[in-house]
């Protein structure tokens, strides 16, 4: 299913009661990047500063992933439908979206048999950076441990300590690469073992492609991740909202946690295990909270 077909009915299943009519355009943006779009006065968190510290002043905005780019006019034609009906209640999720969203699982993330029963609908994938925090830790244990590799998105380092659990970073390793001002980032697997097993890990987050060092985590690095967790009791809560965004996927390609499911070698990876994503970073519609 292409990108633009997949967020299109992902939108026209919001309101079961409302029959959208799309644009049947499901091409890609012109790709035109000089269109000088005007936020001002939009309420751009990118633009103004989370504070309005920004406003009125000449500041390059680079430090928020949300891009100065219209979205796919299909994404545009489906919340517009939407809006025109004029009521705006309390929504349940239709059988319809849950199809879409099982089919693009398979089809881009590669598990070969997602199930209804797994999807949870968050505002964002933030939200549920804390809640699986929520679900992992002992409200009533303060020494239990969120392991996280860093560098890494700042949210991260929020949740564990909002849910007063101890966070244990595991920095990622500097490998640079002999004759080249190339480095590499890459797990430090003694290290890494020995987070997890700490009798109170409880939660190891994961983020995939990584935010900020860029990396597609190999097959086998996940393998090797995920076998750990399994045999350490750790649920692992995997960011996989960059996906769809690989710079090459031919050589270094987007594999999901999900794709494991059916590895024998990791037997008892779906129980511990949370995936999170969303279309916001593809289609650059954070704000719908998707």
């Amino acid at each position: 299913m292409g990108l633009c077909s997949y967020l299109t009915q992902l939108l026209k299943n919001i309101q079961p009661t409302v029959i959208l009519v799309p644009s049947q355009d499901s091409s890609p943006p012109s790709g035109d990047l000089d269109l000088n779009l005007d936020r001002s006065g939009t309420g751009s968190v990118k633009t103004d500063g989370r504070q309005g510290e920004y406003i009125g002043r000449d500041v390059i905005p680079l430090w928020i992933a949300d891009m100065d780019l219209r979205c796919p006019k299909p994404l545009v034609d489906a919340v517009t439908a939407r809006a025109a009906h004029g009521v705006f209640g309390y929504n349940r999720q239709p059988e319809a979206l849950a199809q879409v969203a099982l089919s693009r699982l398979q089809s881009h993330n590669g598990c070969a048999k997602p199930q209804a029963p797994w999807l949870v609908w968050i505002p964002g994938v933030a939200y549920g950076l804390g809640m699986s925090v929520k679900a992992a830790c002992r409200s009533q244990f303060d020494d239990d441990i969120v392991a996280v590799p860093t560098p890494i998105y700042p949210p991260f380092l929020f949740w564990p300590d909002y849910f007063d659990c101890q966070i244990i970073q595991v920095p990622l390793a500097r490998v640079p690469h002999a004759g080249t001002q190339v480095v590499s980032f890459e797990v430090d697997w003694l290290l890494l073992e020995q987070t997890l097993k700490l009798d109170n890990t409880r939660l190891l987050y994961w983020c995939n492609p990584h935010n900020p060092v860029g990396r597609c985590w190999t097959r086998d690095e996940l393998t090797r991740i995920a076998r750990l967790c399994v045999e350490h009791g750790v649920i692992i809560c995997s960011d996989e909202v960059w996906g769809d965004l690989a710079l090459d996927p031919a050589s270094a390609p987007f594999v999901s946690f999900l794709s494991l499911l059916d590895d024998e070698s990791v037997a008892g990876l779906a129980e511990q295990l949370i995936v999170l994503t969303s279309p916001s970073k593809t289609f650059n519609c954070a704000g719908l909270d998707i």
